[in-house]
C-alpha cells in the first residue's frame, strides 16, 4: 500500500545510478514500491553523460522533462527532447546519451509486473 509522502525535491540528494554502465547520470527515487513492481526517478544526465547498452528483466517510461540527446533501443536511434515518451519492454537492449549542452532531465519509471 502506498502511503502519503511529498518532500521538497530541491531538497534531496542526487545520488549516481548505476555507475558500472554510466557516466554524468544521477537522480532521485520518487516511488520504490516493490509490491507494485515500480520503481520512478528523477533523472539528470549531464551533457556528454550516458547509459552503456545493457539488458533489463523489465519494462522502462522514459519521459523526456528538457534538454536533449538519443536513445537506442534495439536498431533504432530516437531523439530523446522535451515532451517525448520513450517505452522499452523488458529483454531489448537499449542505452542513451545526452547529445546537447544542457541537462537532460528524465522521468523514468521501472516496471516489473
Amino acid at each position: 500500500m502506498l502511503e502519503l509522502r511529498f518532500y521538497d525535491i530541491s531538497k534531496e540528494e542526487w545520488t549516481p545510478i548505476r555507475e558500472e554502465l554510466t557516466t554524468g547520470i544521477r537522480g532521485i527515487t520518487l516511488l520504490h514500491n516493490e509490491l507494485k513492481g515500480i520503481h520512478i526517478t528523477l533523472t539528470e544526465v549531464q551533457p556528454g553523460g550516458s547509459f552503456e547498452p545493457h539488458i533489463d528483466s523489465y519494462d522502462h517510461v522514459l519521459f523526456c522533462l528538457s534538454g536533449a540527446g538519443v536513445a537506442r533501443i534495439s536498431s533504432k536511434e530516437i531523439k530523446m527532447m522535451e515532451g517525448r515518451v520513450i517505452e522499452i519492454p523488458s529483454g531489448i537492449e537499449h542505452s542513451y546519451e545526452n547529445t546537447g549542452t544542457d541537462t537532460l532531465v528524465l522521468f523514468t519509471m521501472n516496471i516489473t509486473q
